[in-house]
Formats: C-alpha cells, sequence, structure tokens
C-alpha cells in the first residue's frame, strides 16, 4: 500500500494493449481510507509502425499454348480475325522474351496442325504457318473443344503427335474459340473434361473465347461449358462477339506467361 500524506501526489503508470485502431474507455478503482474513488481512464489503439508487403509476379520463360478453332461454316470470319492478329500474339510473347511454342488442333484426336511454332520460327513465316494450320479441316466434332484439348493433352508422350508439347517447367494454356456451346459426345461434362486435362496439366489455363454467357450474341449462341471451364481453371472468358481482337491476344498473351 502507499501512504501519502495530505496534498502529497503519486503517478501511476497505466497500460493497455489494445486488439484494434479504436478509441477505449475504461475504470481505476483506488481503494483508501480517504474514500474509494473511481478514476475514469481513456485509452487509443494506434498501429506501432507502417509494413509494406511487396510480391512481385514472376514471369514464367517457358510457354506452351494450343489454340483450338471450330471449323463450322460460321467460323470463318472469327478465323480470320484471329489470324490477323495471331502476329501481336507472337510479338508480345517476343517482347518478354518468352520461349513460346505454339499448336493448333481442330481434329477429333487432338494432334497438331502442321508444326509447332516457336520463339526461333522465322518472324516473315510465323503469319502463314499459323493460317495454314487454322486452315486445316476438322473432324467430326467439330464443336467438342474440350474433348479435343483431352485429347491433345493425351497425346504428348514420346512418339506421339504431340510430342514436345508441354514441356518440363512450362506454363500451359489453351485458347478455345467457338460460337456455338461445347458440345463434347458421350455425354462428357465440362468438368470431367477439365478434371481429365488437368490431370495431366495442372497449372494449365483455359481461355474461352465465345459468345458472352447467358445471352450470346447476334452472330454467337452463349458459350455454355467453356465458360465454366475458363472460370474454373482462372482463365479469362472473352467474347467471341468483339470486332477487334487485338486486345483479346494481348490479354491471353499476359496471362499464358505469369504463374499462379
Amino acid at each position: 500500500p502507499l501512504k501519502l500524506e495530505p496534498e502529497e501526489t503519486y503517478d501511476l503508470k497505466v497500460t493497455f494493449t489494445p486488439l484494434e485502431v479504436a478509441a477505449y474507455s475504461g475504470e481505476l478503482w483506488v481503494s483508501s481510507n480517504g474514500g474509494d474513488p473511481v478514476v475514469p481512464q481513456t485509452g487509443e489503439g494506434a498501429p506501432v509502425g507502417e509494413f509494406v508487403d511487396e510480391w512481385t509476379q514472376p514471369r514464367s520463360n517457358q510457354v506452351d499454348i494450343m489454340f483450338f478453332i471450330d471449323k463450322s461454316c460460321s467460323m470463318e470470319d472469327d478465323k480470320e480475325r484471329l489470324a490477323s492478329n495471331f502476329t501481336k500474339f507472337t510479338d508480345k510473347l517476343s517482347a518478354i522474351d518468352a520461349d513460346y511454342l505454339v499448336m493448333v488442333a481442330t481434329k477429333d484426336n487432338g494432334c497438331k496442325n502442321g508444326t509447332f511454332i516457336t520463339k526461333d520460327t522465322a518472324k516473315e513465316e510465323i503469319s502463314a504457318q499459323f493460317r495454314q494450320a487454322v486452315d486445316q479441316p476438322g473432324g467430326t466434332y467439330t464443336e467438342a473443344g474440350l474433348m479435343i484439348t483431352r485429347n491433345a493433352v493425351n497425346a504428348t508422350g514420346g512418339g506421339e503427335c504431340n510430342e514436345g508439347f508441354m514441356r518440363d517447367g512450362s506454363m500451359v494454356s489453351f485458347v478455345l474459340i467457338s460460337d456455338e456451346p461445347e458440345q463434347s459426345p458421350s455425354g462428357a461434362s465440362w468438368s470431367e473434361n477439365v478434371a481429365a486435362i488437368r490431370y495431366k496439366a495442372p497449372t494449365a489455363y483455359i481461355n474461352a473465347v465465345v459468345g458472352p454467357v447467358p445471352d450470346g450474341c447476334a452472330t454467337a449462341e452463349a458459350g455454355y461449358g467453356y465458360n465454366e471451364a475458363a472460370t474454373a481453371t482462372g482463365g479469362l472468358m472473352l467474347s467471341i462477339c468483339d470486332y477487334d481482337w487485338g486486345e483479346h491476344v494481348s490479354k491471353i498473351a499476359d496471362l499464358a506467361t505469369q504463374v499462379i
């Protein structure tokens, strides 16, 4: 106990640990033979300092990208828009020094059309080579992009038609382009196809260039199936109804080189 003479004072330090930045109030109770005063207390929680956390989103230098293009007759104008903008896509990849490998698949078995387009492909040949690939015919299931993608990743082993795709350490992404909903046969759902694709390529993105959900547009039906696949894998959902695809290919190139 403290023994104080009349008019004598004593400074008592009171501390507290606030749980948040806010104003607090409380009471200090004193018991003495001169009465039991209650002294109001106030305090304020405040930051003790500022801390800045920074993350750098790394880019993967090695990227493998597959394009599927619906081969139905209604896709001719969309195919032309893609082909016309393809060099913008490869130019963007080259600008960040990406070691890219691009293939096109339109047949039921998922085998690549033509040869891979890579960073070593002569610049003056890139556009012609891509056009030649997208001009090749499709298979029986021209609007089954997820099935064809699934078959493509299953044909990347030694001696198979897509050997060399999905290189060790590569970021893998798929660009599926259609003006119809996804129509894989045999009742395979979009989720079953995505599960099979990601079993082989666990970090792959599926990007959908399709009719907007839920209503589509004048030239395309809503891209159901593709929309869900893009959402489930963190890919892009882009409108096939847009006339200018320059921004589309730029966004796809950006995402293809990001590490999740």
